[in-house]
């Protein structure tokens, strides 16, 4: 128990609600969060990308080549931060930009080999996350847990926390 959720318990006179669970539970989660991004800090490829940067790298992995319209729609993220992130992605050599072959207009972008590794890394320490939390919830709690997290998910998006 950290020691937000022991200053939940402590302020209740009886049990806590669900509501106080939950809350103690997502401090907890956005701590675990936050402290494992911290220790991304030894690995020089991953650490030196911010969460934006990742969304915009697997964007652009995905839709490079529909130019930076439709890799900031596809990051949910507005064109001009899209930009400047692809610009930011370029300088460190893990994307590369050019004109669109079929429309002068349109700017293609594409993930150079650097970036690929990285993207591969990246999704080697999802899955690996993602293999130790279904072995942990056993087949049913894996049975639910991309419910669970979604429904989390969209609860934070319109949060706004």
């Amino acid at each position: 128990m950290n020691t937000y959720s022991r200053y939940i318990y402590a302020s209740h006179n009886s049990a806590p609600s669900h509501s106080d669970e939950i809350e103690a539970a997502l401090v907890e989660f956005f701590d675990a969060f936050r402290r494992s991004r911290a220790r991304l800090s030894h690995d020089p490829g991953l650490a030196r990308l911010s969460l934006a940067e990742f969304a915009l790298l697997r964007a652009v992995d995905e839709h490079g080549n529909d130019g930076v319209g439709k890799v900031a729609k596809a990051a949910d993220i507005a064109q001009p931060p899209a930009s400047r992130g692809i610009e930011r992605l370029k300088a460190k050599g893990l994307i590369d930009v050019k004109r669109h072959s079929g429309d002068a207009r349109v700017t293609a972008v594409s993930v150079t080999p650097t970036g690929r590794r990285l993207l591969a890394r990246h999704r080697a320490r999802l899955q690996r996350t993602a293999s130790l939390i279904a072995t942990r919830l056993g087949a049913d709690g894996a049975t639910i847990a991309p419910m669970l997290l979604r429904l989390i998910a969209e609860t934070l998006e319109e949060a706004a926390i």
